[in-house]
């Protein structure tokens, strides 16, 4: 997941009078979402209304008076959603660490644990990290056996799930996917690849908010033996990083694994993680 980049919030700053009730509703947003927009980052609170604005031919300043004056609904959260959000992914990203997956946490796992393993990539945009951990899967599994694995993708934006379901993606998504691994994992349907089906039936999506929902993804009490939340917390104000945390810890098994981005290091440093770093 991303957020809207601020380059070019010089010519296009919102208007003076507007700066109290983007406050407003950047407030009202963070505590629903955990999305910060700091004074810094308010240009892109103002794009997204506006956008939200745009969809239903509504005046972006009235909108906005309206946004900010109450409490966000549910269908005004799921439809503001995608215009806060960005997505920003692509297949095998950070390679470093999808290889430590691959070579020492699935190993470790399968060794440890007879049952079912969960995967669980949080904030998954697009679906394109969750593809990458089943192909990761069946790779070791010619390797050494491993038990059944369940992997589930989750976001806040409801369109980028409709994505990730379809499973068909343009060029842009294969920036560090090889020609011969695209063949193989792949279909060609003109100029997109969709997922080919033996890993598009092993993966699920839904929705998740981070910040309001407290227990598994999966609707149960079943521990996660792996998540992968890369590029979330950076968007987070502190006390939603530790709220999330917090979560992660509560639901992760016993010797399971966190995955964050190396940008997100030093925000998960806490007692109940331990540090592994990739090579």
């Amino acid at each position: 997941m991303s957020l809207p980049n601020s380059a070019g919030a010089a010519r296009d700053a919102f208007p003076s009078e507007f700066k109290e009730a983007l406050r407003a509703l950047g407030a009202e947003v963070e505590a629903r979402l955990g999305l910060t927009f700091p004074e810094n980052r308010r240009i892109d609170l103002w794009r997204a209304v506006r956008d939200f604005a745009r969809e239903s031919g509504e005046d972006a300043a009235t909108v906005l008076a309206r946004l900010a004056a109450a409490p966000l609904s549910e269908d005004v959260v799921t439809r503001l959603t995608p215009h806060l959000t960005v997505g920003e992914t692509y297949f095998f990203r950070e390679a470093k660490a999808l290889c430590l997956f691959r070579d020492e946490a699935l190993p470790a796992l399968a060794r440890s644990s007879g049952k079912e393993l969960r995967l669980w990539c949080a904030g998954c945009s697009t679906g394109e990290e969750a593809y990458t951990l089943a192909m990761l899967v069946e790779e070791k599994a010619r390797e050494m056996s491993l038990p059944p694995v369940r992997i589930l993708g989750t976001d806040l934006n409801e369109r980028f799930l409709e994505k990730a379901r379809r499973g068909v993606y343009s060029k842009w998504s294969f920036r560090g996917v090889s020609d011969a691994r695209r063949e193989a994992d792949f279909r060609r349907e003109g100029d997109v690849w969709a997922v080919h089906p033996r890993f598009r039936k092993c993966v699920t999506f839904a929705p998740d908010n981070l910040v309001e929902q407290t227990g598994s993804p999966w609707g149960d009490s079943g521990a996660v033996d792996v998540i992968f939340c890369r590029n979330v917390l950076i968007y987070f104000a502190p006390p939603t990083i530790r709220r999330v945390l917090e979560r992660f810890s509560r639901l992760l098994a016993s010797g399971g694994w966190l995955f964050v981005a190396s940008c997100e290091t030093a925000l998960v440093r806490r007692p109940a993680f331990v540090p592994v770093t990739a090579e």
